[in-house]
């Protein structure tokens, strides 16, 4: 989530597509309610089916099943057609004004630069015109036909409401509803969110369904805002930590990706993920990320990380460059025998992922499988299930008994990034062990093997700064990280071992360690940030229930992300009944600030949205873009595309 869950109260509209929240997400609801009854917030619930959200909605609106990016695509063509856009919010705080090549063009469905034979595109074709500088060109009155505003709006041009109508199975009146409601927030009073969860994330075109939620809320000033933002539903207690920590194969922590066949060495990869930006304004804050990526390597090989041997990099494995890691891949791969044994930790896939039926025969290829739960499931007990012989299934199956969250200490960061930390209740039960007891003693014993019977390539095993027993207060000393020498900033001397205490003080030449740059500031010198129960405010964050003193956000405590769009360009809040931040006394109070800059209007400032190259808020990705997808058919409609203006270009399936 951009906001978090208390935030939604703030709402004066809330779009509520691909969820059923009242239904699975009850702690959002709470504020749902408490925005419609309280402050007489309008609530949509736009999906197939009629549920207990759409009971409680001001109105349901049902669509035909993967039509969302239509519905979406005629909500911007209403509100660029009816200018019902924030105005300076979109020329000041986007890259609208960005006048892009005449090399850009759109015909058929396709985007320039398409390369039938390799199903690629040559993405320097979607470039923005640049200066002497390599500053990209503006156009403030937002009317060059080039403009991104402009090339929008022609794009849009063809989700007209009978067009949308006609695939969605919505009628006029009921898209109008919709838009018209929504529109209202596209002012510098107002506010509107955007809830979603697996319904929409779940899609072949998923990214390209929130990516034009997130052209619908950067034009209409949703963004940074109190009761605004994208904000995505996690039905459990911590798939947010979880995701942050690398759930995700082509990531490791913090969001930064996993080395490539083609990156094979450290400067190749800084140089394939550094972003660069030759504008003053832009903060391009992703232009740390060697910084964040070497305290990373510090923190997994310790003192066997150096500058001489690239702080490790060479003993990371190597993604092969067209090759999906992805579950349903992993499962394929089973099935066609391609592994012998695996583990399974707290999942039950023979139950909840696509095609059980191959899952399940997919086990049954293992010649060794462990599962580790706190009771037995379909995926445990998948030798026995029903219509099979367990005589005739080779796996070897053992289950380990794991212990339950009540039974164990350690964080859960909710969707709104809050990170919270939570207590043994009882001991576990029996032979009971956490997690993360196993896992370090299971690879402490792979070590000790290789230590006796050294393996071909021992170093990635060998010279892992590895701890002897777990410990969770421990872990989150390292996820925060240390300085691992002695080190000044400025007039303030850290000793060896400390806490960093925020993550613009990580660096690149070894000299600090982080397992998680997003989590640095949360273990500090003051101790574990996440233990707080401080639910005292100040008046201005009482207003909006920022709650700044409980438990710890990442980043850096901040509760909405990109706040510094929600002020003008003199750092006043364009909402000052909702003001998340304010410029004042040469200050900046209320939430921690995206960037401790002053407002642009001193001469001083960065623009606000500091993790884009640009700093402007992305209504264009511009180049690299993002590579076909897959989902690329010739059953592709030409006449709606996924939004072409965002991360992933591809046709509307």
């Amino acid at each position: 989530m951009t906001n978090h869950w208390v935030d939604i109260k703030n709402a004066d509209a809330i779009l509520i597509m691909g969820s059923n929240a009242a239904e699975h997400h009850p702690i959002s609801f709470k504020w749902v309610m408490e925005a419609k009854h309280k402050h007489g917030a309008v609530v949509m619930h736009v999906d197939p089916k009629f549920s207990r959200t759409s009971a409680r909605s001001d109105f349901h609106v049902p669509l035909r099943s993967g039509t969302d990016i239509a519905f979406l695509g005629g909500m911007i063509h209403y509100i660029l057609e009816n200018d019902r856009y924030f105005h300076d919010y979109v020329a000041q705080y986007t890259n609208a004004p960005f006048i892009v090549k005449d090399s850009y063009g759109f015909q058929d469905g396709l985007f320039s630069g398409y390369n039938p034979e390799t199903r690629k595109y040559d993405q320097s074709k979607w470039g923005f015109e640049t200066d002497a500088e390599g500053i990209p060109k503006k156009d403030p009155e937002l009317k060059h036909e080039r403009s991104v505003l402009q090339l929008m709006r022609a794009h849009y041009a063809r989700y007209t409401l009978d067009k949308v109508s006609d695939i969605t199975g919505v009628s006029r009146d009921n898209l109008l509803k919709v838009y018209e409601s929504y529109a209202t927030t596209g002012k510098p009073e107002k506010s509107g969110t955007i809830l979603y969860a697996l319904g929409w994330t779940q899609h072949t075109v998923g990214v390209q369904n929130i990516r034009a939620a997130g052209i619908i809320q950067l034009l209409l000033g949703n963004m940074g805002v109190a009761g605004g933002g994208i904000n995505a539903l996690r039905g459990e207690p911590n798939v947010q930590g979880s995701t942050d920590h690398a759930l995700l194969y082509h990531l490791v922590p913090g969001y930064m990706a996993m080395p490539l066949a083609d990156w094979q060495t450290l400067a190749d990869y800084h140089k394939a993920n550094t972003p660069v930006s030759k504008d003053p304004l832009s903060a391009n804050w992703w232009q740390n990320k060697p910084k964040y990526f070497n305290s990373l390597l510090k923190a997994w090989f310790g003192n066997h990380a150096t500058p001489e041997n690239d702080f490790g990099y060479d003993m990371l494995p190597k993604l092969e460059n067209g090759q999906d890691y992805s579950y349903l891949f992993m499962f394929d791969r089973m099935y066609r025998e391609n592994f012998s044994g695996g583990f399974v930790f707290g999942l039950n896939p023979a139950n909840t992922v696509a095609n059980t039926n191959k899952v399940r025969k997919a086990f049954d290829t293992l010649d060794w499988l462990v599962t580790v739960d706190v009771h037995h499931s379909e995926t445990t007990d998948n030798w026995k299930r029903p219509g099979t012989d367990p005589k005739k299934i080779k796996t070897e199956v053992f289950m380990l008994p794991s212990a339950h969250r009540l039974e164990k200490e350690g964080s859960v960061s909710n969707s709104g990034r809050w990170m919270l930390w939570h207590y043994e209740a009882v001991k576990p039960p029996g032979q009971a062990r956490t997690f993360g007891n196993m896992i370090v003693d299971l690879m402490g014993r792979v070590r000790k093997s290789y230590a006796a019977q050294v393996g071909v390539y021992p170093d990635p095993i060998l010279k892992l700064d590895w701890p002897e027993t777990y410990n969770a207060e421990a872990m989150a000393r390292r996820i925060n990280g240390v300085f691992t020498r002695e080190v000044k900033v400025g007039d303030k001397t850290y000793a060896k071992g400390s806490q960093v205490p925020s993550f613009a003080l990580l660096a690149d030449d070894g000299s600090t360690s982080s397992l998680n740059w997003l989590y640095c500031g949360s273990f500090t010198e003051a101790g574990n940030l996440a233990k707080r129960r401080d639910r005292t405010q100040t008046p201005m964050q009482a207003a909006i229930g920022l709650f700044p003193n409980f438990a710890w956000s990442w980043p850096l405590n901040r509760r909405i992300i990109y706040n510094r769009a929600s002020v003008d360009l003199a750092g006043k809040p364009w909402s000052p009944a909702k003001a998340v931040i304010e410029w004042k006394d040469d200050k900046w109070v209320g939430d921690v600030p995206d960037g401790g800059w002053p407002p642009l209007a001193t001469g001083k400032g960065r623009y606000p949205f500091i993790m884009q190259t640009h700093g402007l808020g992305a209504l264009f990705a511009g180049p690299p873009g993002r590579a076909l997808s897959r989902a690329l058919r010739a059953r592709g409609n030409p006449d709606f595309p996924a939004p072409l203006l965002q991360t992933a270009q591809q046709p509307l399936l």
